[in-house]
């Protein structure tokens, strides 16, 4: 198993290092090709006119075609996530561990990509509250681990975050990190620059304090509306771009079980309360419960993800070690015990699919295992 996960991981920096290196020679072809086509414009204009208004408008002309050459090329540079999670024949692929040693026990919580960042992300927390909770940073390809960032003032696993794509339209990511009543969102350039919370004080680009008067039990964001939704006993909307309260709800006779919401679409997601169903906006902009997803055992279900690609929903049972897969109208469609997946007792929390791939990425305890 050793021998597999290697020979993946170089599989895995083998095409990306491939994919730089044809972006590197498309980057000096186009940049060779850009000058030229600057360089001649520049001389058209000022053989053409010798106004300084004319001279300058056909510079800020130039300048507008190399900028959208060069977001061009930035594109290319975003590998494609094609590849949704295949849940007909899979397995044990490899594991990552989130404990460095004896001394630091740490459990995985919650895992999310950032494919502009090239990074992994897992959210964790000491097993017997004697160390501070943590966010660990691997690199997506060869799943080294590079650093964690420590949150001394939280012991209490109420640390959640999520990643916004693409934030700023330069492809670059936004991190969102909600803790007991505050949420924050950082640059996730800027939170990898830190250590530790002290060096995040003063970098936030906007932080909310005062909409959440319970606990933040789960954040979800819903990109097509550009925003934030927050379960605290009830259903708080933020504005993504500036963090300000748009508007709260509850959800029924659910309200006050509500524990975890997805978004399949900007029409659809998937509720946590006693159980686990699916919602729906109706006329009136109503969310309505339509389905029922079928629980596999007594226990509630924990965590939730949505594969967008493969059109699965994804859910993880703790104290039944379930894993349960269905499809998007809510039909069960496979359950298996995660003892089967390590031959070992491991508690299954949060997970994610790696769309480059097609893995599905699941916390248990202190590993992250990798099914293919």
């Amino acid at each position: 198993m050793q021998d597999k996960a290697v020979n993946h991981r170089v599989k895995l920096m083998l095409h990306a290092f491939k994919s730089e290196q044809q972006i590197g020679e498309k980057e000096e072809e186009d940049s060779s090709l850009n000058q030229k086509s600057f360089s001649s414009s520049r001389n058209e204009s000022s053989s053409s006119s010798s106004s300084s208004s004319s001279v300058e408008e056909n510079y800020w002309e130039d300048l507008q075609t190399y900028s959208n050459k060069l977001k061009e090329i930035m594109m290319r540079k975003i590998p494609k996530r094609e590849k949704g999670f295949s849940c007909m024949n899979f397995g044990f692929h490899s594991q990552l561990s989130v404990s460095r040693n004896e001394l630091e026990r740490y459990h995985a919580k919650q895992i999310g990509i950032s494919y502009h960042q090239g990074v992994i992300l897992v959210n964790v927390y000491s097993w017997n509250r004697s160390l501070p909770d943590a966010i660990q940073v691997f690199d997506l390809y060869s799943r080294e681990f590079k650093q964690s960032i420590v949150f001394e003032k939280v012991k209490n696993k109420s640390l959640l975050f999520r990643i916004e794509e693409n934030y700023d339209g330069m492809h670059n990511d936004a991190l969102l990190l909600a803790d007991a009543h505050t949420i924050s969102k950082y640059a996730l350039k800027t939170f990898l620059n830190c250590k530790n919370e002290g060096e995040l004080t003063s970098s936030f680009i906007w932080r909310n304090e005062k909409s959440c008067s319970c606990i933040i039990d789960w954040i979800t964001i819903l990109p097509s509306e550009k925003q934030v939704y927050i379960c605290a006993s009830h259903i708080v909307v933020l504005n993504l771009e500036s963090g300000e309260c748009i508007r709260t709800f509850e959800l029924g006779e659910h309200a006050q079980f509500l524990r975890r919401i997805e978004f399949m679409d900007s029409e659809t997601m998937i509720v946590f309360h006693r159980g686990a169903s699916i919602f729906q906006k109706d006329q009136e902009q109503t969310w309505k419960k339509i389905q029922d997803l079928k629980q596999t055992s007594s226990f509630k279900m924990d965590m939730v993800f949505y594969d967008s690609l493969s059109k699965l929903i994804l859910t993880s049972t703790e104290i039944s070690q379930d894993l349960s897969i269905y499809n998007q109208d809510g039909q069960l469609l496979k359950s298996i015990i995660t003892q089967d997946i390590t031959q070992k007792i491991k508690l299954p929390r949060g997970m994610c699919v790696n769309f480059l791939t097609g893995e599905l990425l699941l916390c248990l305890d202190d590993l992250v295992v990798s099914l293919l």
